[in-house]
């Protein structure tokens, strides 16, 4: 997909079941600074104009702001940030799938939460290397195929994400479905699944879930045409009840 100076593309296998999409920007965008609503999924993401990211709390007006080198990992954030975009002439991403990261950055995604990382600490001088074959490459194809061989050769050989929260991925978010009813049909005690959950997806479930709705509703919202506020309803009905499962140990 094209259009605007932003392209992506989605991955092959062995990849597409921990990816979800490739993306490049190669035009710097008009305003200053990018509010970045949560998403509940991790990125990697390089700038290649310059070796540099700047990053504030939603709330900061100042500027003063949280300076990175220009290869970062972006995890599962419960709560929006802001990104300065001046100088985000050309920038390049991963966009993981929930709980997928893991099998390439070497952490799991508990220890990226709320947090933004240099590559190189993950990677060492890989982050180094990948940075600089990505900038010297002619367009978005050329480094989308050196970003897909790159994840190729570092993918853990291991299972990463386990059955019971990839069942659980598939549940959370949809009206009524609460966490405890989710943990009690994987067969995991209240507390061991808010554990696991948060460690492999890297945010709690219960927020998980009211991210995943808020970005339905945000697509539907933005789609064209009269949008369809449904959601496909898995098994029996639910209640739509609310509660504070998510509270954890």
């Amino acid at each position: 997909m094209r259009g605007f100076g932003y392209s992506t593309q989605a991955p092959p296998p062995p990849l597409a079941g921990l990816v979800d999409h490739f993306w490049a920007l190669s035009d710097a965008p008009s305003h200053s600074r990018e509010r970045v609503i949560p998403s509940g999924t991790i990125e990697l993401v390089i700038n290649l104009h310059e070796d540099e990211f700047r990053i504030h709390t939603p709330t900061d007006t100042s500027e003063e702001s949280t300076r990175l080198r220009g290869a970062i990992v972006s995890g599962a954030y419960s709560g929006a940030f802001v990104v300065e975009t001046r100088a985000h002439a050309s920038i390049i991403g991963i966009h993981f799938k929930p709980g997928g990261a893991a099998a390439f950055l070497g952490v799991p995604a508990g220890a990226l939460a709320n947090a933004h990382v240099e590559l190189e600490a993950l990677w060492g001088r890989r982050a180094f290397e990948l940075r600089d074959r990505l900038g010297d490459a002619a367009g978005p194809a050329e480094r989308f195929r050196i970003l897909k061989q790159s994840l190729v050769g570092c993918l853990s050989s291991s299972p990463v994400v386990r059955g019971e929260i990839a069942v659980a991925l598939g549940r959370l978010g949809a009206p009524g479905v609460e966490v405890r009813e989710v943990a009690e049909q994987v067969r995991l005690s209240h507390r061991r699944f808010i554990e696991l959950f948060t460690e492999q997806v890297g945010i709690k479930p219960k927020r998980y879930a009211m991210i995943r709705r808020f970005q339905r509703a945000l697509s539907l919202a933005t789609d064209d045409g009269p949008p369809d506020w449904t959601f496909p309803q898995r098994g029996r009905g639910r209640t739509g009840r609310q509660t504070n499962s998510d509270r954890g140990p």
